[in-house]
């Protein structure tokens, strides 16, 4: 079953929801991806970050290309170096309390145009199908990342944890634990 949710008027971005408790978000701009975003009621349903990153390299076959061997190179370099001073990584949210997980990748040209909101009207939805809550898990280096969750009635749970695999522009991140009760879920 697919739903559709029309953002504001001046947007160009059209929202395809398949429906299921572990489904995949697009949003269309023009016809091509330009908000790809995952959810799942429960961290058993939704694959490990880790996992979907080896899929995706390994699918296109990233290392093949200059600066994809050189993102492979520093995620490798960092992955060892955090198990070696026996720091963890992002790893999964598993607190039964914050069981809708949302994973959002946004390009550039389709930020501010309206499939966030969307987001956010599906995300309500979800306490109509039993979800007590949600989180997010924003890079704490991108403020509108980061604000678009709060404005939503998110709010911060625990420190920011350095990511060892995402590292945008060759930088360093961190990824920040938001957490939104929906209907009376505990909050902690």
């Amino acid at each position: 079953m697919v739903s559709r949710h029309e953002p504001a008027p001046d947007a160009r971005v059209r929202l395809a929801t398949p429906g299921g408790a572990g489904a995949l978000f697009v949003a269309a701009d023009e016809d091509a991806p330009a908000r790809v975003w995952g959810g799942a009621f429960g961290s058993d349903a939704f694959p490990r970050e880790g996992a979907c990153l080896d899929d995706a390299v390994g699918a296109h076959r990233v290392w093949r290309l200059p600066r994809g061997a050189a993102f492979a190179a520093r995620s490798l370099r960092d992955v060892a170096g955090g198990r070696a001073r026996r720091r963890g990584g992002v790893g999964a949210l598993d607190d039964a309390r914050w069981r809708a997980h949302l994973h959002l990748n946004v390009t550039p040209a389709a930020r501010g145009a309206g499939a966030g909101c969307a987001l956010v009207d599906e995300n309500v939805r979800l306490a109509d199908e039993g979800a007590p809550s949600r989180h997010a898990r924003p890079l704490v280096e991108s403020p509108r990342a980061v604000r678009f969750p709060a404005e939503h009635g998110g709010r911060q749970r625990g420190s920011p944890v350095r990511t060892l695999r995402v590292c945008p522009g060759g930088r360093r991140a961190r990824r920040l634990t938001m957490v939104h009760a929906i209907g009376g879920a505990t909050s902690g």
